[in-house]
């Protein structure tokens, strides 16, 4: 056959085309996406109805919800891996990073999606994350918005919580490296990269207990729901000795871009895919 051509998220008008979607949150939970959002992403839905294109994706789980939102027949999950940029970064000390090396960290915006509201809540409950063991946010571009939880400004002003916005790589990975947990509450994702990339480093997960966390990353981390408060609560309070009582080990998911894309050209060496269930 002859060569193909691969998108992003929008289906080439092309006869061997093949588009990489990321997801389709978007059709499953709209309230989550501002009106400009759902404009945008509904050619996503079109293009790919009007061509024959080859559809891939990150997982099986999101397979699953694109195959049922966006009515695509057959889908391939080849995977997503840590960035070489990070993973080969030289780690750096962040500018406004705790002395303490002692932290909890949280990566991404402060979205309904992201649910980092529930985490800074939780922290606070904990009494755990204090001056001295701080939560660590990063990702957020404008620091603490001015909707966002009220307990959160409190625990600025105690120092108990810091946003670095947008770090660099030898940054991020100097985080991840001396983190106490990476916390990781989303409501929904459709691979979710933080995880993956922490446990490239050994760092301690606290995840969401929902079915992509769990398809992604396995047995390692500690899960928990992240709707209740008083659950993540417990779980920061007690971090070593749920690591212990559920001997969970953090070993890092050997995944590589190389494996992603040795899939990748199988799959586009095959025009009808793989069928995902």
């Amino acid at each position: 056959m002859g060569a193909q051509i691969l998108t992003q998220n929008f289906a080439p008008l092309a006869r061997n085309g093949a588009v990489f979607i990321h997801d389709a949150i978007f059709k499953e939970h709209p309230e989550w996406f501002s009106m400009r959002e759902r404009l945008y992403l509904s050619f996503i839905g079109l293009l790919l109805q009007l061509t024959n294109s080859t559809v891939l994706t990150s997982s099986k789980t999101e397979a699953r919800r694109i195959k049922r939102f966006l009515r695509a027949k057959e889908i391939s999950a080849v995977g997503l891996a840590v960035a070489s940029s990070l993973s080969t970064a030289v780690s750096t000390p962040p500018r406004g990073a705790p002395k303490s090396r002692d932290f909890f960290l949280s990566v991404g915006r402060l979205n309904v999606r992201k649910n980092l509201a529930t985490v800074v809540c939780a922290s606070a409950a904990s009494e755990t994350v204090t001056e001295d063991t701080p939560l660590v946010v990063v990702g957020e571009p404008n620091g603490l918005p001015d909707d966002g939880p009220a307990i959160a400004r409190q625990l600025v002003n105690e120092k108990a919580l810091c946003f670095l916005g947008r770090v660099s790589d030898g940054e991020l990975r100097w985080l991840y490296e001396n983190a106490r947990a990476l916390i990781y509450l989303s409501l929904d994702e459709g691979y979710g990269l933080p995880p993956i990339e922490a446990s490239a480093f050994g760092t301690v997960r606290i995840l969401s207990d929902i079915p992509i966390l769990r398809e992604v990353n396995g047995d390692g981390p500690i899960y928990t729901d992240p709707l209740d408060v008083e659950a993540l609560a417990e779980v920061i309070r007690d971090v070593p000795e749920k690591l212990k009582q559920m001997r969970v080990h953090q070993t890092a998911i050997q995944t590589s871009w190389a494996d992603v894309a040795v899939k990748v050209r199988q799959v586009l060496g095959n025009q009808k895919g793989i069928h995902t269930s």
